[in-house]
């Protein structure tokens, strides 16, 4: 077990997505209530965060052709993120009379295209 309430390191306020990287065996952890993204090596020891300017409420997060991407809930958007963790693009997932209102979850088919979770219209958002 690792971890324990908080805000420092090894130290999550209500964990979510989880993604094991593999390239390296890293384990990225969306700490929801702190804003930002942990990460920690095979051995379970804190290696680096990042997404605390730009992140608010980070759900799920999925490694798809060498990019990370990070489902934030209440910005809302869907970022994009290289293997060096620069972030590249972020999609906007909600505006005026469209998309989504409270996403939770997504997943990437085998053609690419985006489904995420809406609990808010209880439906799901399909981006291509």
């Amino acid at each position: 077990r690792i971890g324990s309430r908080g805000s420092g390191e090894l130290q999550l306020n209500n964990l979510w997505g989880l993604l094991t990287n593999e390239y390296n065996n890293d384990i990225y952890i969306c700490d929801v209530g702190n804003d930002r993204i942990q990460i920690i090596s095979e051995n379970l020891q804190y290696k680096s965060q990042f997404g605390k300017d730009t992140l608010d409420s980070p759900r799920d997060i999925k490694l798809y052709k060498d990019n990370i991407f990070i489902l934030d809930t209440f910005n809302p958007c869907l970022h994009r993120y290289i293997r060096d963790l620069v972030l590249q693009q972020s999609v906007v997932i909600r505006g005026v009379g469209q998309q989504v209102r409270d996403p939770w979850f997504f997943f990437i088919d085998k053609f690419g295209n985006f489904l995420i979770s809406d609990n808010g219209y209880n439906s799901i958002l399909i981006l291509k």
